[in-house]
């Protein structure tokens, strides 16, 4: 079992979903790939019109806001919003945020076991340079867990932990 965060470095998970069940998101297993590592997670939930909101009262593995998306933004936006919700539903519950990171994953996304160890050992690397975000690499995969989508439209990293009394916030 990995260990959680360090004595000096802690790590809470945070994401947005809207949905989820209709559109078959694996949110289940998203959450469950970071709930080892992390000391909470936190979770803006949008006005959906599944029952993913029962789905997660029925896991009882994060905490949740009820959010309403605003369809009216575009090119990304919405997500942009109800990402920088869950920042401040979490950054609003942690009592001390000196020493703490937020790791962000989308409801599509998973971390493999293999990683916990390389997440907790950059988190500490860069806690004690003083930097503020860690970009993480990752795979797309292609219709199935044997495919994996490699060409200029699948970015090969994004920006996924964020120091938690920085200004960071989803753009």
């Amino acid at each position: 079992m990995p260990q959680k965060s360090s004595n000096l470095v802690k790590l809470y998970g945070f994401g947005v979903l809207k949905n989820g069940v209709k559109y078959d998101f694996p949110f289940r297993e998203s959450l469950y790939s970071m709930k080892p590592i992390t000391e909470e997670i936190y979770f803006a939930l949008g006005d959906s019109v599944d029952t993913t909101n029962a789905e997660f009262e029925k896991m009882n593995v994060c905490k949740t806001i009820n959010t309403t998306w605003d369809a009216s933004l575009k090119d990304g936006l919405v997500i942009s919003t109800e990402t920088n919700k869950a920042i401040q539903f979490l950054k609003s519950d942690v009592s001390d945020l000196s020493h703490a990171w937020g790791l962000y994953l989308q409801a599509d996304e998973v971390i493999h076991e293999d990683d916990y160890k390389i997440i907790q050992k950059d988190l500490e690397y860069c806690e004690a340079n003083g930097f503020d975000a860690i970009s993480f690499r990752y795979l797309h995969f292609w219709q199935n867990h044997h495919e994996i989508a490699v060409t200029k439209n699948w970015y090969p990293h994004e920006i996924r932990a964020i120091k938690l009394d920085s200004p960071i916030e989803s753009w």
